[in-house]
């Protein structure tokens, strides 16, 4: 099975995220063909700068921002509520 791994790349923890599930997927089933993708690395390139830079920043400012989004991420209303 042919299987593409997107992440961003928004400090390690996505690209941990991703080595886990790569991980995980390789032993369990050897001819699993997997490849991890940097999701930002084929968006605008200002677009990459400015989303990493505001990420970062927001993540060491504000770190509460990130924990309400988690949290209103695991409800089903999330993505309806924008």
């Amino acid at each position: 099975m042919n299987i593409l791994i997107f992440y961003a790349s928004y400090g390690g923890g996505h690209l941990n995220a991703a080595k886990s599930i790569y991980e995980y997927l390789s032993n369990h089933n050897q001819n699993n063909q997997i490849e991890l993708i940097d999701c930002m690395k084929y968006v605008n390139k200002t677009v990459e700068k400015v989303t990493t830079v505001a990420y970062r920043e927001a993540a060491k400012k504000a770190p509460w921002v990130w924990g309400r989004i988690y949290s209103d991420s695991q409800s089903r209303s999330f993505g309806t509520s924008f």
